[in-house]
């Protein structure tokens, strides 16, 4: 059974090729989820007077959501003269394109989850287009390093899984038997604990066979 990371719990199927590929299919996933989840906490700490920002955050949705903030007086302590001010139309369809920036990796997530590699490579797309409109809009700068190696680091990921997954539709049918084998191991315990009470249940029933032979000579 694979954890949340995509590791799995076994540590006998650790040791199979189809476990070491599942577990980077689903440590991809499980990268998606990562981001999805700062994405929102850092859209929530916007409009509180929380100077806090998480890493693992999307670049398009957080500036679509910041940048509708700060120019609709919505940031506590950030003034913008009036002549640079968005309506509160302009707020709300950038809160909306944001939205659906992260609905988007959601689903995503959610239906890649029985190794349905298309959603994977649809994440894999958004997460390049966000990362390249991030870049132009904040440059190439040391002040986001961090956020880009973060970016590097989530494609990189996703690719890696894609990649398992392809690998691992073309393992061959035998690796199934390799876990029927481990299951037949696992079972064996079970078999040899039943074995004693066998031996001793025989002595118990070898006096009525020769009993039961002379009763039916007799008759």
């Amino acid at each position: 059974m694979a954890n949340f990371f995509g590791k799995s719990n076994n540590t006998n199927a650790q040791a199979t090729p189809r476990a070491i590929l599942q577990g980077k299919f689903n440590s991809a996933r499980s990268s998606l989820l990562i981001v999805i989840a700062f994405t929102l906490i850092n859209i929530a700490l916007i409009f509180t007077e929380s100077n806090t920002y998480f890493l693992f955050s999307l670049f398009v949705p957080y500036l679509l959501a910041v940048n509708g903030a700060l120019y609709t007086g919505r940031v506590p302590g950030f003034y913008v003269p009036a002549a640079y001010m968005w309506s509160d139309a302009a707020f709300y369809i950038a809160l909306a394109v944001a939205a659906v920036c992260v609905l988007l990796f959601v689903l995503c997530w959610i239906f890649s989850k029985k190794n349905k590699v298309g959603w994977l490579i649809a994440a894999l797309v958004f997460s390049i287009i966000d990362t390249a409109l991030g870049l132009l809009y904040y440059g190439v700068s040391t002040d986001i390093i961090i956020d880009i190696v973060f970016h590097a680091w989530l494609i990189f990921s996703l690719i890696s899984g894609i990649s398992a997954y392809n690998k691992l539709k073309a393992l061959p049918e035998e690796e199934e038997v390799i876990d029927t084998t481990a299951e037949a191991v696992e079972a064996a315990p079970e078999v040899i604990e039943a074995a004693p009470e066998a031996v001793e249940a025989a002595p118990e029933a070898a006096p009525e066979a020769p009993v039961a032979a002379a009763e039916e000579a007799a008759e």
